[in-house]
């Protein structure tokens, strides 16, 4: 401000005696301004950093935000189980990621680093794996309850289709007795109808003997009572001869009479024992 002061008075007093502006001007260059502070600019402070000592379970790849932690030249390189990486990061978030060497476990993590000065982080990866591990083994275990399943439905089936196949064949049985049964039924009905004509047949035959013998005994007494009232009339007559033949004839006659009614009698006792015969059948 003073410098200014002294410009402008020395200016003013150019002007009053004439003299040339740019001269002085010339002679008395504008200061440069001076830098805030009076000495040299100082340079932006570097932004606060904080370290993470990072510690896995199992060897692994792990990454923050997208980048390797651990390289060996230019590739990634895995942590050890006995290893602590120190990783310096800004403050802020980040995502930690870790996979392991076979592709099968992977675990990530979202830091919110809001402080300098180091920061504890654990890859926990075996409880991931054992996490997988126990999902594969629950899964197995469905898969062979399934299985068993499975099997015990197939088992059950194939007892059903047995005992419908041993039905079929009971029922086939059944059917073939209860037919051979009816045939046979059949078959003694007709026999019995069979005997029961034979019966029928030979007891009219014998009551036809009977009568048969009845008239031939009914036609020996009447020719024996002839003959014996002729041997009566021959005797009365004196006619000996012709009444001994008479006598004869009658004794011919009564032993026809007494045979044919032996020989109905014989016929009508079979009748009997052939009609009980034909009842026992009915």
């Amino acid at each position: 401000m003073f410098v200014r002061r002294l410009t402008l008075i020395a200016t003013v007093a150019v002007l009053l005696l004439g003299g040339d502006l740019a001269t002085i001007w010339a002679q008395n260059p504008k200061p440069k301004p001076k830098p805030a502070g009076g000495g040299t600019a100082k340079r932006a402070p570097a932004a606060p950093t904080a370290t993470l000592l990072i510690k896995s379970d199992m060897t692994a790849l792990v990454s923050m935000d997208g980048e390797p932690i651990k390289k060996r030249g230019n590739e990634p390189a895995a942590i050890q189980p006995d290893e602590i990486v120190r990783h310096p990061v800004p403050l802020g978030e980040h995502i930690i990621e870790a996979v392991t060497l076979d592709g099968l476990d992977k675990w990530h993590e979202v830091l919110a680093v809001d402080k300098v000065g180091q920061r504890v982080v654990v890859v926990e990866l075996e409880r991931v794996r054992e996490a997988r591990v126990d999902k594969s083994d629950r899964s197995k275990e469905r898969q062979a309850a399934n299985a068993a399943q499975i099997q015990r439905d197939a088992e059950d089936k194939a007892k059903n289709e047995q005992r419908e196949r041993e039905r079929r064949i009971d029922d086939r049985r059944k059917a073939d007795a209860e037919r051979i049964e009816k045939e046979r039924a059949e078959q003694k009905e007709a026999d019995l109808d069979q005997r029961a004509r034979a019966l029928r047949s030979q007891i009219s035959q014998l009551e036809s003997a009977a009568d048969r013998a009845d008239r031939r005994a009914d036609d020996s007494r009447q020719a024996a009572e002839q003959a014996e009232r002729e041997a009566e009339r021959y005797a009365a007559s004196g006619n000996a001869v012709s009444a001994s033949l008479s006598r004869t004839t009658a004794s011919f006659a009564r032993n026809a009479e007494r045979n044919a009614k032996q020989e109905a009698n014989d016929a009508r006792t079979k009748v009997r024992a052939l009609e009980r015969d034909l009842s026992s059948l009915r």
